[in-house]
């Protein structure tokens, strides 16, 4: 897979101003052409990939983009897709595979991801975890969804039942004690 061709011509835009900030930071010599090793070393340290062509439309493309971004010091708008990027495509994965009504009947949302992505990987930042294990928390959270549909349950619930756990007004808590309450007789 390679960047598509709408991606394409925002990073060829790209690259050349993070040359130019690169050769002034490095004090060398201006020059219009970016040098090759230059370019597929950057390239390299962002996605793992030494062509663009071996790169992936989604994240590659993402983790690309805000380097390169990074380097030419013109803004954090890709570096902020970074941030959310992978959540937001794993919740379009969930919600195309799954449906949104499923997801809100098992009470899933970004938070609920994020959460897995911390119990499983001990971070919640998604950048930071390979696609492989992105693959397998989305499958994880696949198979808690759909069994939680299946007996009726919100996965928050469920959860909070086990760890005796109890909301109220979005607060999580301890179960209140409840006073024994005696019931009046009643006469027949």
């Amino acid at each position: 897979m390679s960047f598509s061709r709408r991606q394409q011509p925002e990073f060829r835009v790209l690259v050349p101003l993070a040359w130019v900030a690169h050769c002034r930071r490095e004090g060398l010599a201006r020059t219009l052409k970016v040098d090759r090793d230059w370019y597929e070393r950057e390239l390299c340290v962002a996605t793992g990939q030494a062509s663009t062509k071996e790169c992936n439309a989604g994240r590659d493309y993402d983790l690309a983009m805000a380097h390169f971004e990074g380097l030419a010091g013109v803004g954090i708008k890709w570096q902020m897709r970074v941030y959310s990027g992978d959540v937001t495509r794993m919740m379009h994965c969930l919600r195309s595979e799954l449906g949104a009504a499923a997801l809100r009947t098992a009470g899933v949302d970004e938070r609920y991801v994020l959460a897995a992505l911390k119990q499983g990987f001990g971070t919640r930042e998604a950048w930071r975890v390979s696609r492989e294990d992105l693959i397998v928390i989305v499958g994880e959270v696949k198979r808690c969804v759909r069994r939680a549909v299946k007996h009726g349950v919100r996965i928050a619930d469920e959860k909070a039942e086990a760890l005796g756990l109890w909301q109220e007004g979005g607060v999580w808590g301890e179960r209140p004690k409840q006073e024994a309450v005696e019931e009046p007789e009643v006469p027949f």
